[in-house]
């Protein structure tokens, strides 16, 4: 189905060696399951329209795209997302992939098979919903992208055992006002915490382009500075902008003020 957008399409242009791998593309429609049928192909970087999926399905290193058109555009090969509201169903083939998915605007992806998840690259659109609403083992070097975070993209995890592996979280975020905070996963820890989650490699600015610097310890933000932090179940991004220099100077005119009053009184 598609969806009224009011921001411009996802596009990707990835440069795949296809060493070892093949290309999906879904072409199963608005509802379907993570099977053999629901895929187109690419096989190498020289394709400009996808083939059958031969009754094969993105497994180990097979990238699959979710809600992306394909197209060769400028000598590329090129994603780029439909806008859609599509539902994916993935069970145990969603526990061996390693490599890259990428979930197009409005796509949702439910998975239904709890344990033990190997090391993925999960790249999330616009408005993208993962659900993973059971146990689940997060493998050492699983990757969220976040891509522009211009939406309200949300990864549910029921509870996650972490021990002492990473999660890395990408993705940019412009900050509207002086302050933020924006959900990223909603998630019940079985073990670990905030701890296990690594945030340097986002990229946030504030209005006025200034890019901020990332905190490790979230509880005490300064200006200029964004970090992780876990809260009401949620683990946010939080920032807090550069202020502007005409708000920097009320600030010093009002504290000089309040300094003269002291001294006379």
């Amino acid at each position: 189905m598609a969806v009224s957008a009011s921001q411009a399409a996802t596009v990707l242009q990835p440069d795949f060696n296809y060493n070892g791998y093949w290309v999906y593309v879904w072409n199963g429609g608005d509802n379907g399951n993570w099977s053999e049928n629901n895929w187109g192909v690419l096989k190498n970087s020289s394709q400009s329209s996808l083939q059958s999926g031969d009754g094969y399905k993105p497994i180990n290193q097979d990238p699959g795209f979710i809600g992306y058109d394909f197209s060769v555009e400028g000598g590329k090969q090129t994603f780029t997302s439909n806008q859609t509201a599509i539902t994916v169903t993935a069970g145990s083939d969603l526990k061996s992939c390693v490599s890259g998915i990428y979930l197009g605007d409005y796509v949702t992806l439910n998975a239904t098979e709890w344990g033990d998840y190997g090391a993925f690259s999960m790249h999330l659109g616009t408005n993208t919903q993962v659900n993973f609403n059971f146990d689940m083992g997060v493998a050492d070097g699983t990757v969220f992208d976040f891509g522009q975070m211009t939406g309200n993209s949300l990864v549910t995890i029921g509870t996650a055992w972490l021990g002492d592996k990473t999660t890395i979280l990408k993705g940019s975020y412009t900050l509207s006002g002086l302050t933020s905070s924006i959900d990223m996963l909603h998630i019940g820890f079985g073990d670990g915490s905030i701890a296990n989650f690594d945030g340097s490699q986002l990229q946030v600015t504030d209005s006025d382009g200034n890019t901020l610097t990332y905190a490790q310890d979230a509880s005490n933000l300064k200006e200029g500075e964004f970090g992780l932090q876990y809260n009401d179940g949620n683990v946010q991004l939080v920032a807090m902008a550069v202020p502007e220099p005409a708000t920097a100077a009320l600030g010093l005119i009002g504290l000089g003020t309040l300094l003269m009053r002291r001294r006379r009184s």
